[in-house]
């Protein structure tokens, strides 16, 4: 117990010390001068950080905008289907070429597409086939695993 309040006391004491010299140190203007020039370069280090910082968010922010401008400018531009008999929608040639092929024959599937039009694989003629349905242009008609699509009834 002895050795502990002794070892106590002597950290004390360092500290006790070191207290009174940095007490002394702090009345000598040079000390206070470099500590204040220290300040000053560090404040000056962190203000070109954030400077830096809001340039980059700045940028982002920026990118952010213009993809919200595009992704707005394509909904809004986006093909509808048709809401009365006399509106028109403007197809794509592959998609005008699914369209006749859907009219000339009634019910056409992925594979009867894709053998017509020269597509490598059966998900493209699928895929539009799809945005066409989506559109209102198309029905659906699932007969087994195959799915039909004809001319939407109006």
């Amino acid at each position: 117990m002895v050795l502990v309040e002794q070892m106590a006391d002597s950290e004390f004491s360092r500290i006790a010390s070191e207290f009174r010299e940095f007490n002394e140190k702090m009345k000598d203007p040079l000390v206070v001068g470099a500590l204040l020039n220290k300040v000053a370069s560090e404040r000056t280090s962190a203000n070109l950080m954030l400077k830096q910082i809001m340039e980059k968010l700045d940028s982002i922010d920026e990118r952010v905008s213009k993809l919200e401008s595009q992704k707005q400018f394509s909904a809004n531009n986006r093909i509808t289907a048709p809401q009365g008999n006399n509106e028109t929608v403007l197809l794509s040639q592959p998609d005008e070429a699914i369209m006749e092929l859907v009219e000339k024959h009634g019910a056409t599937d992925a594979q009867a597409v894709k053998e017509k039009l020269g597509y490598k694989g059966k998900n493209a003629a699928s895929s539009r086939m799809n945005a066409l349905y989506k559109m209102n242009l198309l029905d659906k008609k699932q007969v087994g695993r195959k799915v039909f699509f004809v001319k939407k009834s109006r």
